[in-house]
């Protein structure tokens, strides 16, 4: 049976993926499973493919029968949220968790991991005071109504919305991230050319 995993330090997974070495370390990661799907190893036994995501990376984990964490895993199905302890190394199909405990997250655990870390959250409210002042700026009262409307009506969920399902700000407010950029990308190429 796995130790008690409370006391390990609780990484992101993109940490984890800088942290994680050829020698096992004791971290613990919150995540989401994206996809679930159980296939025969090269032996005809089954293993377990899960692609866990945390809103910074994802990686996938392939669970073998042999794991202790086998029949647990088994049971979790595409959007369950997880915490994951184990002794992690980097090994042949990638991060390998090993002595793993597995449990699923409460309520209020997946709104933290929702929320994103402080830097990600304080960057999506920078971006979103952006857009708002750009749409403030803009002369035309027409396309400033319709854009003052659009933040009044649809902003809350304008900020939780991911851009994309797999490829650019694929996160949670990964949204208004992407809007931010194209609309600063839209002001420096009207500064270069002042007829647009």
């Amino acid at each position: 049976m796995p130790e008690d995993v409370s006391d390990f330090e609780k990484l992101s997974l993109r940490q984890l993926k800088q942290a994680v070495g050829p020698t096992p370390e004791p971290f613990r990661v919150h995540a989401q499973i994206e996809s679930a799907a159980q296939k025969p190893s090269s032996t005809g036994k089954p293993y377990l493919e899960l692609k866990l995501n945390d809103g910074t990376e994802s990686i996938t984990w392939r669970i073998f029968d042999s794991n202790n964490a086998f029949n647990q895993a088994a049971s979790l199905e595409k959007g369950d949220w997880i915490e994951l302890g184990a002794y992690w190394e980097s090994g042949k199909y990638g991060l390998d968790p090993r002595n793993c405990a597995l449990r699923v997250l409460k309520a209020d655990e997946v709104e933290t991991l929702l929320a994103g870390d402080e830097e990600t959250r304080e960057r999506q409210r920078a971006d979103y005071r952006s857009i708002s002042d750009f749409i403030d700026s803009i002369i035309d009262p027409r396309l400033r109504g319709v854009g003052s409307l659009f933040l009044q009506q649809h902003g809350d969920r304008f900020k939780r919305a991911a851009a994309a399902r797999d490829y650019h700000h694929a996160r949670r407010g990964g949204l208004v991230e992407h809007v931010a950029q194209m609309m600063r990308c839209a002001v420096k190429i009207a500064e270069a050319y002042p007829g647009l």
